[in-house]
C-alpha cells in the first residue's frame, strides 16, 4: 500500500493506519519525508472485502477498500485518487475530498493470468487495439467505405 501525500503537507509522520480483521501488517510504515510517501505491506488472512483506514491526529480520516480472494467479477480498483479527470479511470470508489490532505492511495494486487491476452496494461491494449482495426478493416467492405 503506497499513500502520496499532498505537497507542503508536512502531518504524514503522524499517519496512523488501521486493518480490519481480514488483514495484517507485513511491515512498519514506512514514511518517506522527501518525496511526501508513505509505504506499507499488508496479507490478507481471509478471503473478502476488507478496509485499510488512514488516520492523522487532527481526525483527518481516509479509507481504502481492498479485496482478497477469488472473484468472479473484478469491481475493486487498486487506485483511489484526488480530482474529476483521475477520478474518471477509477470510478468504483469515491474519488478523495478536495481538502484532503491525501494525493493518491494505491494498493499493488497482484498481477492475474489474462489465459490468452498479453500480460500486463500494455497487452491488454495492444490486443484491443489490433482486434479493434481488424474489425473496422472487416467492416470496410460491407459498410461500402472506399478508403
Amino acid at each position: 500500500v503506497k499513500v502520496w501525500f499532498n505537497k507542503g503537507d508536512e502531518r504524514f509522520d503522524d499517519l496512523v493506519v488501521k486493518l480490519s480483521d481480514g488483514l495484517e501488517q507485513f511491515t512498519p510504515l514506512n514514511v518517506n519525508v522527501a518525496d511526501g510517501t508513505a509505504r506499507l505491506e499488508v496479507y490478507a488472512v481471509e478471503p473478502g472485502w476488507n478496509l485499510i483506514a488512514f488516520e492523522l491526529p487532527d481526525g483527518t480520516r481516509e479509507e481504502k477498500t481492498v479485496w482478497a480472494g477469488e472473484a468472479k467479477r473484478r469491481s475493486w480498483q487498486p487506485e483511489r485518487v484526488r480530482g474529476a479527470f483521475t477520478a474518471m479511470l477509477w470510478p468504483a470508489e469515491d474519488n478523495l475530498a478536495g481538502d484532503s490532505p491525501f494525493e493518491r492511495i494505491f494498493v499493488a494486487y497482484p498481477e492475474r493470468d489474462l489465459g490468452w491476452l498479453p500480460g500486463g496494461p500494455f497487452g491488454v491494449l495492444v490486443t484491443f487495439v489490433l482486434a479493434s482495426m481488424a474489425f473496422g478493416f472487416a467492416a470496410l467492405k460491407p459498410l461500402g467505405v472506399k478508403i
